[in-house]
């Protein structure tokens, strides 16, 4: 999740555009893209159990087809930012849609895991383009000061791009099988691939384009983006609480419900949809109390985090099959809610940017959730093997990542011990909410 330079640089020429049925346009067309990028990236979270049964792999190799997508999905966020500043969003959304096309094409009819590996590389290397170039579009065409709500609502397209990944996809799997289901998914992508490149417009009829300017070199953006408060304060709130998100619906959710908790499949597919529905009620939420209230972000990024930390502690030590179910469903729940606490990592990075290293700065926050997710993802694969698939401990990695997000979010200087209260901000960033405000 992904701003880039030209988010706060380039700017509508008149608010109202914002509010203009154009504008709401645009960004539909562009955010259908980024629900199948979303569809695509959580696709194993229920299909994994029937990844090992294809490739007659185990977990580790399960879990190396998300670190796989996943990593390539971090490695090219500061390329494809770079990229779609000199092409444009429309150019790199369609670039990013026809890869991941290919990427699921190949996965879809590869029935060994080296081949399924370069295919899940390929739809995490289009992905990266997807969502920076979705709020590219919101920021040509609304208002500044609501980014924060254009961004909330993007999350919220992606929620239903997962909910097709969990209840529908298990029952094309069951119905129509693993190559049918996964090359129509690869065929849709590469129509709205078309679709979006042939009618989707950039920017509004009075748009006046800036000034070309030089690009700085890709460390010297990074250094200059790392060296911003903000933007710290944004990799840990992302860290915190996206990445037990993207674990549990992501990949391992289904295989633990089902192993630890005795579920059936079925059922674990219908608490994955649960948690993706409140992962999009709560983005629009919170996003919308972060805009009514810029000044009180910071603690209310941190107590959805310290509540997500508190569910996935009950879901890791409550011993095999003794929770019942609805406890299950609360814990995942409420780890869902915590997703759109992490999308407001976005926004706080955003407000002190001079609009010169925006791909860098989106970039080093995305860093934060989905590496710590590709740790999660790689050291429950490891607690599977050593505990046992049948062992609720097999989160325990998972657990100790929040944990040490929550430490560092509280020794950053913006997450002062003195400002817990909903309205209280910290020095370096009382300017930009005044401004927001």
């Amino acid at each position: 999740m992904h701003p880039s330079p030209s988010i706060t640089a380039q700017q509508p020429v008149a608010p109202a555009s914002g509010l203009s049925r154009g504008a709401w346009l645009a960004w539909g067309i562009a955010a259908v893209g980024y629900l199948l990028a979303i569809f695509h990236r959580m696709s194993l979270g229920v299909a994994a159990l029937d990844a090992e049964g294809r490739l007659q792999v185990g977990a580790g190799s399960v879990a190396a087809l998300s670190v796989v997508g996943l990593t390539a999905y971090l490695a090219f966020q500061v390329p494809a930012g770079l990229v779609s500043d000199r092409i444009g969003p429309r150019r790199g959304l369609a670039i990013g849609l026809a890869v991941i096309a290919a990427g699921e094409a190949l996965f879809a009819f590869s029935t060994q895991l080296p081949l399924s590996l370069v295919g899940r590389g390929l739809v995490g290397a289009g992905d990266a383009f997807i969502f920076l170039n979705v709020l590219r579009i919101a920021a040509h065409w609304f208002p500044r000061e609501r980014f924060a709500t254009m961004t909330a609502a993007t999350a919220t397209i992606g929620a239903v791009g997962q909910v097709v990944s969990t209840v529908p996809l298990n029952r094309s799997l069951d119905g129509l099988g693993w190559s049918a289901t996964f090359a129509m998914a690869s065929g849709a992508t590469f129509a709205i691939a078309v679709g979006l490149l042939l009618f989707l417009r950039e920017h509004p009829p009075t748009h006046v384009a800036p000034p070309r300017r030089e690009h700085p070199p890709i460390l010297v953006s990074l250094r200059r983006s790392w060296a911003r408060p903000a933007t710290r304060d944004g990799f840990w709130v992302h860290f915190t609480s996206m990445a037990p998100f993207v674990v549990v619906t992501g990949l391992w959710g289904a295989p633990i419900l089902v192993d630890a908790q005795g579920m059936s499949r079925a059922d674990a597919s219908a608490v994955l949809l649960i948690a993706v529905l409140v992962s999009g009620v709560s983005a629009l939420l919170i996003g919308g109390a972060a805009r009514r209230n810029p000044a009180g972000r910071h603690a209310l990024a941190m107590r959805v985090s310290l509540a997500s930390i508190a569910a996935l502690t009950v879901l890791t030590v409550t011993p095999a099959s003794s929770m019942p179910a609805v406890g299950s469903v609360i814990c995942i729940a409420v780890i869902a809610a915590a997703m759109g606490a992490g999308m407001l990592g976005f926004d706080l990075a955003r407000r002190t940017d001079d609009g010169q290293d925006g791909a860098s700065t989106s970039a080093l926050v995305n860093l934060g959730g989905f590496s710590a997710a590709i740790a999660g993802d790689a050291l429950v694969a490891v607690a599977r093997t050593t505990l046992g698939t049948e062992s609720g401990l097999v989160l325990l990695p998972v657990l100790a990542i929040a944990l040490f997000g929550a430490w560092r979010l509280s020794r950053r200087p913006g997450w002062q011990r003195r400002n817990r209260g909903w309205g209280a901000v910290a020095p370096e960033h009382a300017a930009a909410s005044r401004a927001a405000a």
